[in-house]
């Protein structure tokens, strides 16, 4: 019979500390539970975050090629402003105005005086 007692308590022993055993791998899992959805919940702010960047990205690539084609617009407007500033000047020096030449004028050389009207 004392065997029989002996064999129980350790039964019970070993049944107690399962349970025991039991009981912290369900903590433990909750506990990954836990850390799991925190991990899921910054996943998704970092995919919204990256989402914002991205998007931001595509603004300033959209910006800067308008920039560009600005920047080839004036480019060009100012070469064509160019030749036609020098035909002007060409035009311009071909005038005489009572005997002093476009180019002495602007030196300033000589006195244009206009006729009366």
């Amino acid at each position: 019979i004392e065997g029989a007692v002996e064999k129980t308590k350790k039964g019970t022993e070993i049944a107690d500390r399962t349970a025991q055993a039991f009981n912290e791998i369900r903590e433990g899992i909750g506990q990954v539970s836990g850390l799991v959805t925190e991990i899921t919940t910054s996943s998704d702010d970092q995919a919204v975050g990256i989402s914002q960047i991205n998007n931001g990205l595509e603004q300033i690539n959209h910006v800067t090629a308008q920039n560009t084609a600005n920047a080839e617009e004036s480019a060009a407007a100012t070469e064509q402003l160019s030749s036609q500033a020098a035909l002007l000047r060409e035009m311009l020096q071909r005038f005489i105005v009572q005997g002093a030449s476009f180019e002495r004028m602007r030196e300033g050389t000589s006195k244009a005086v206009l006729p009366p009207v």
